[in-house]
């Protein structure tokens, strides 16, 4: 009996250095996964690192990007406005061109006017002149006239 219990010792003693042996090599795979995540851990970590480091470049960036951002709609605005004045102003000078040229035709008829005034007081000019003229020859025709009939007389 006492054999069979050693036997059986025996059995359970395989059966426990089987198990204790099994027991090692999934503790060295665990501590070897243990390794493995630790390392993959280190990475993440790392990896995390360079993620929020390029976040806050991101971040800083977008800070960067929204200042620009204002000042090109500051300065779109700034644009807008000198358009409207321009626009504004080119309205004005518009207007005071319709004005000029209203002036203008104005004038032009003036002028018209007044060419066609001196023509006329050409033509007047010319005729005070002709009518001396004939005033003078008219005169000088009478003086011949009052020789001749002295003339003539004294004959």
């Amino acid at each position: 009996r006492i054999h069979e219990v050693v036997v059986r010792l025996e059995d359970e003693l395989d059966k426990n250095e089987k198990s204790v042996d099994e027991a090692l090599i999934e503790y060295q795979y665990l501590e070897s996964s243990v390794t493995s995540l630790k390392l993959e851990r280190e990475d993440v970590s790392a990896e995390v690192t360079k993620l929020l480091a390029l976040n806050e470049e991101v971040q800083n960036g977008n800070a960067c990007l929204e200042e620009e951002f204002n000042h090109t709609k500051k300065s779109l605005e700034k644009c807008r406005n000198k358009c409207r004045s321009l626009k504004s102003e080119r309205d004005e000078t518009q207007n005071k061109l319709e004005e000029v040229l209203e002036e203008n035709e104005s004038l032009r008829e003036d002028i018209n006017i007044l060419y066609h005034a001196r023509d006329n007081d050409k033509n007047l000019l010319e005729e005070s002149h002709l009518l001396c003229k004939a005033t003078e020859l008219t005169a000088e025709n009478n003086q011949v006239s009052i020789h001749v009939a002295t003339f003539e007389e004294a004959l």
